[in-house]
């Protein structure tokens, strides 16, 4: 995935899509073929350890997206859609939503903040915090600057930054 930055801000790659109008939203079954090589394998073996972590720590209040998505349809653009966030906790007032990356990674932060964020929002009406989960994490990787905080405690976690976990099993 490319991204670009300029002195003021990072753009998403490429190839990106965020949640644009979202209607409809709706919880249905889903999976994901599970052929994974290389990099890829090693994520998902991250992302599996850091749900483990998550499920111990916090119980049935921390749930994971292996077997459904979210369907939505982009009024914009008419077409239907669907996202899969890796991990959501329900905190009763407020939501903290998770996205795993092996590597600290800016498409992360648009994921996060622009596709998962306002369609959460909107389907459990509550706050939605977002936080990157990563192995290993470079401060030099492009994520907007003055939206990003790095963190150690998700249990009072509460900002409209993206919260940086550096996370490692």
């Amino acid at each position: 995935m490319n991204f670009y930055e300029t002195e003021t801000s990072v753009l998403a790659p490429s190839s990106f899509k965020g949640a644009g109008q979202p209607k409809g939203i709706r919880l249905v079954e889903y999976r994901l073929p599970p052929v994974y090589m290389g990099a890829r394998l090693a994520g998902v073996r991250y992302e599996t350890k850091f749900h483990a972590f998550a499920s111990r720590r916090w119980g049935v209040s921390y749930r994971t997206f292996t077997s459904q998505a979210f369907q939505f349809t982009d009024v914009g653009s008419g077409e239907p859609r669907r996202a899969i966030p890796d991990g959501l906790l329900d905190r009763g007032s407020d939501i903290v939503l998770f996205e795993c990356k092996l590597k600290h990674h800016v498409a992360a932060y648009f994921q996060l903040k622009e596709l998962y964020a306002p369609l959460i929002a909107q389907y459990y009406e509550k706050p939605v915090y977002c936080v990157e989960v990563c192995k290993q994490y470079d401060p030099g990787i492009g994520f907007p600057p003055h939206d990003t905080l790095l963190i150690n405690d998700i249990d009072t976690f509460r900002s409209n930054k993206v919260g940086v976990l550096w996370w490692k099993p």
